[in-house]
């Protein structure tokens, strides 16, 4: 089954039709079909999505008399129906049978492609994964970043590398709790507030510098609504998505295979930069594994990937969230990056729990809060040990370290070692003696 989207547009005819969620089974291909017009004195929808056989000759008769029944194109511009249709037929399946361009490998200009949106936090036309509880701030840590991307103004140090129109695909919350949640991050940031209290999307005030993103409340699977989204990519100039939460938008069990795959294949077809929001893991003695609920795929897919964890800081009304780099398929774990949101109300601070009107964010040490660590598991712990360590340490340096006892580090040691997560130096080497060190790390050690 293949499913993506085609649009025929007939400029000097004034009609388009759309092809979308075509479904390939043995000889037939089918597909959804929709037709409109921009001619004068025409209703604009010729045809809604309607499910039409691209294979069929009697079904592109069918079509073409239906459509030729609301709109008499021969008569208007001296063409039927049925030479559109056969033409939109043939680009379609074609574009199935023979795929996308091939590109020559050598000839591809190098070196201009931006690697970063928002450095290092966010990559440019891939897939970033940002992962944590609930109350770790992921959501509004996820607009802040569209409303740097938006307005081109530092988030917490970080500078976007361009500019450009964000949308945000919510499955968990509504227009109006995104719309107070952007309104007190733009406090924060003290911007131009021309327009707060009723912001306009088509605002063309000059002193507006409200950041104007778009909003998407999502009610059915990610896969189901990825043409729509791809539109809206194209209408609208997005060049940054906001995908909230990817374990809400599957369409079956986020633990399957197969249900994330398609996700991640459906987003790569959007062209643009995608942030995605997910849960995390936690095991049944409530700590958290360093990986995103559901299948291994969705760790695998994603290129950048950050586990956000938070906790209280000195004051009641902030909290510090750390950043923790768990994947990056370009330039490899990424240093770690802290924030600290402070909370007001009415000018006041208040708790994060409570409904403030201003969220301001600050660059933050991400090891400041030792209790960041505390909801990790076992083996999470130790891979950080190992990670900040920069070289080997033995099982009793490990649970000096994390204050693990000594036999359950052993145990773990030995479970990231078969999935080859960590390596013995000297395996031959007693028990206490063995010094151990990150797979990723095995060669600069040994140097």
């Amino acid at each position: 089954m293949a499913c993506y989207q085609l649009i025929s547009p007939f400029a000097a005819l004034g009609v388009t039709l759309e092809v979308g969620r075509i479904e390939c089974e043995k000889s037939n291909a089918r597909a959804l079909v929709r037709a409109y017009t921009n001619l004068p004195g025409y209703e604009p929808w010729l045809m809604h999505d309607t499910g039409f056989n691209l294979t069929s000759t009697p079904a592109r008769k069918s079509l073409a008399k239906y459509l030729g029944g609301r709109l008499n194109l021969f008569e208007i511009r001296g063409i039927d129906w049925e030479s559109i249709i056969e033409k939109v037929c043939g680009i379609s399946l074609g574009f199935m049978r023979d795929g996308p361009d091939v590109a020559t490998l050598g000839t591809i200009p190098r070196g201009q492609r931006q690697r970063y949106l928002l450095n290092p936090l966010v990559l440019h036309a891939d897939r970033t994964l940002i992962f944590g509880d609930s109350g770790t701030a992921k959501s509004t840590i996820a607009l802040a970043v569209g409303m740097a991307y938006k307005t081109g103004l530092p988030l917490a140090g970080m500078t976007p590398t361009e500019t450009g129109n964000v949308l945000v695909c919510d499955w968990e919350t509504d227009g109006e709790t995104a719309q107070a949640r952007l309104d007190s991050l733009v406090r924060g940031a003290e911007l131009t507030q021309v327009h707060l209290d009723g912001p306009d999307a088509d605002c063309d005030d000059p002193n507006c510098s409200y950041p104007h993103i778009f909003f998407l409340r999502c009610y059915f699977p990610l896969v189901e609504m990825a043409d729509a989204i791809a539109r809206l990519v194209v209408e609208r100039g997005i060049g940054l998505v906001i995908v909230d939460s990817l374990t809400f938008a599957a369409a079956g069990s986020a633990k399957d295979e197969d249900t994330v795959i398609p996700m991640f294949n459906a987003m790569r077809r959007w062209k643009c930069s995608v942030l995605i929001v997910d849960h995390v893991t936690v095991e049944k003695d409530g700590r958290e594994q360093s990986k995103p609920y559901g299948s291994r795929f969705k760790r695998n897919a994603a290129r950048l990937m950050w586990h956000v964890r938070a906790v209280p800081a000195e004051s009641a009304h902030e909290l510090s969230v750390g950043l923790f780099s768990e994947k990056g398929n370009f330039s490899g774990r990424m240093p770690d990056v802290g924030l600290r949101l402070s909370y007001y109300r009415c000018g006041l601070p208040t708790a994060p729990a409570e409904e403030a009107d201003e969220i301001r964010i600050v660059e933050d040490d991400p090891r400041s809060a030792p209790e960041q660590r505390k909801n990790l598991s076992h083996s999470a712990q130790i891979l950080l040990c190992l990670r900040e360590a920069r070289t080997s340490l033995t099982k009793d340096d490990i649970a000096g370290r994390t204050g693990i006892k000594p036999d359950i580090v052993k145990a773990r040691l030995n479970e990231l070692k078969k999935v080859k997560q960590v390596v013995a130096l000297d395996a031959e080497g007693t028990q206490s003696a063995r010094r151990w060190v990150l797979a990723s790390h095995r060669d600069e050690d040994e140097a």
